[in-house]
């Protein structure tokens, strides 16, 4: 869990939350949060998930390793691979904290290998391979024979209703990956606008 004290800061000041009201939020001492906020003391893995999610919950969206916006209607923007190994680092975290179902469409295992490294494919896929509070489904089109993630729930339509851009959506986050002209993922984070997708993969995957 990479948070830094300066995002804690900046976090706390988004949500006009005071220490003590982070350390309700997360069931930590205020002192501990005093101290960590001042690098009087190292942050343990298990403080630093319960102040991610205690911001998370709250909206706030972290931003690598500087930075924090609040969740409702914003957006960022991935480039290149570099940028697309960050989508899935940041992806990563707040599934390991927060758990629950990552709805997928339009995915080709194969031409996401073409643009991840192999070392960081099978890293990333060991680490949620290990996450016990997730559910994974994946809508992909009846010419994709890739489907090789075992956790992975697969279910196929027809080509015809896909276009080449895949489509995440999990708690308020939908992400839109652009293969051309040049590599991008465009996460767009808004409560409704997730929900109300959400409940459209939900239809159809009923369907099918």
């Amino acid at each position: 869990m990479n948070i830094t004290p300066m995002q804690i800061r900046a976090g706390r000041a988004l949500l006009g939350w005071t220490q003590k009201q982070l350390a309700e939020a997360t069931g930590l001492a205020s002192a501990t949060i005093l101290s960590i906020e001042n690098k009087t003391s190292n942050m343990s893995d298990s403080s630093a998930e319960l102040i991610f999610k205690a911001l998370t919950d709250g909206g706030v969206h972290f931003i690598g390793n500087t930075g924090v916006s609040l969740a409702e209607a914003d957006f960022k923007v991935y480039e290149g691979k570099e940028g697309f190994k960050a989508f899935y680092d940041e992806l990563y975290e707040v599934l390991k904290v927060n758990g629950g179902i990552v709805r997928i469409s339009g995915v080709d295992e194969d031409q996401f290998a073409a643009h991840l490294d192999e070392k960081f494919t099978n890293n990333h896929i060991e680490r949620v391979k290990k996450l016990d509070a997730i559910v994974v489904k994946a809508i992909i089109s009846d010419g994709i024979k890739n489907t090789k993630l075992p956790y992975v729930s697969y279910k196929v339509m027809q080509s015809a209703f896909f276009t080449s851009i895949p489509t995440y959506i999990h708690g308020d986050m939908i992400a839109h990956i652009l293969w051309e002209p040049e590599l991008k993922v465009i996460c767009i984070f808004n409560k409704d606008l997730a929900k109300a997708h959400a409940l459209q993969f939900e239809l159809i995957w009923e369907k099918l």
